[in-house]
């Protein structure tokens, strides 16, 4: 993400950006075209996008403080985000499920620093990446007759 991007969403979310979340987001894995994770997009409009969308609608039905800033998702209704306001910000994954049934804002997850959540998503991603070159290779034995297996 580019110096650009930082103003951007700062601009079009009224808000300052934490140095920690501007470091995390100055790593090489998220220098690409494709930068970014699901669960931590390195996007800037995917976040101002996340961002407007909870501001406006709420999150299942609580509403958003606007000093959070949501920074990814985790593909089950969840998002992850930080408080813009705290000087040493922690990552946090807002719970869809009990957010609905406690009729405000919960959290199931913490990492106290960013360089902890980097360390989960890449975590993450590299058994994702495993996961997927074992299909791979499952797909390649199935195409074979059994009998040329060994």
């Amino acid at each position: 993400m580019t110096a650009e991007d930082f103003e951007k969403i700062e601009k079009e979310l009224s808000l300052s950006l934490p140095v920690a979340y501007r470091e995390a987001l100055a790593r090489p894995e998220f220098q690409s075209e494709a930068a970014g994770f699901q669960e931590y997009t390195g996007d800037a409009d995917e976040i101002i996008g996340l961002n407007l969308e909870v501001r406006a609608s709420g999150f299942y039905g609580v509403k958003w403080p606007e000093h959070y800033l949501v920074i990814g998702e985790d593909g089950a209704g969840n998002n992850y985000f930080t408080d813009v306001n705290k000087e040493r910000p922690a990552v946090f994954l807002a719970d869809h499920e009990l957010t609905i049934s406690k009729k405000r804002l919960v959290t199931s997850e913490t990492y106290e620093t960013f360089a902890d959540f980097i360390a989960f998503i890449l975590q993450l991603q590299s058994e994702n990446d495993a996961a997927f070159a074992e299909d791979e290779v499952e797909s390649v034995a199935e195409k074979k007759p059994w009998w040329k297996l060994w």
